[in-house]
């Protein structure tokens, strides 16, 4: 609720509460990372979203959470291998082929994005995103 609020001194005081009572787990290294992207600190942030992912690896919000990150700080491989680990997950297929697009757009692969947004639109056809992204590919 904290964190909702934008109240991260709040959230800071709670989740630290939550660590004495389960110091060891996962939703607190997820919560901690959360924290850290919106204190604006993205490379804490991964090394707790990377924690929660080690104890608890089908967290699909801790591999979302680092996929996005990641992606902010052009981490491409980093955010790939999530994408890749939550379509295996059966984690919202058209989102996970999407963010697989945009890596390999941002990795000069036009072709495979190319192939990646077609892919999201056969999962989502009305997904604007992908339309736009696959027009801008001259697609």
């Amino acid at each position: 609720m904290h964190l909702a609020m934008h109240n991260l001194t709040a959230a800071n005081a709670a989740i630290d509460a939550a660590a004495k009572l389960e110091p060891t787990g996962g939703e607190v290294a997820l919560v901690r990372g959360l924290i850290l992207d919106a204190e604006s600190r993205p490379e804490e942030a991964i090394a707790q979203y990377e924690a929660a992912i080690r104890i608890n690896g089908s967290d699909t919000q801790a591999r979302a959470s680092l996929a996005g990150t990641a992606m902010d700080l052009r981490r491409y491989d980093l955010a790939k291998t999530q994408f890749e680990a939550l379509l295996a997950m059966g984690y919202r297929p058209s989102r996970m082929h999407f963010g697989l697009a945009q890596v390999a757009e941002a990795s000069g692969d036009a072709k495979t994005a190319a192939a990646e947004y077609r892919l999201t639109l056969r999962l989502e056809p009305a997904f604007a995103p992908a339309k736009s992204a696959l027009s801008r590919l001259g697609q």
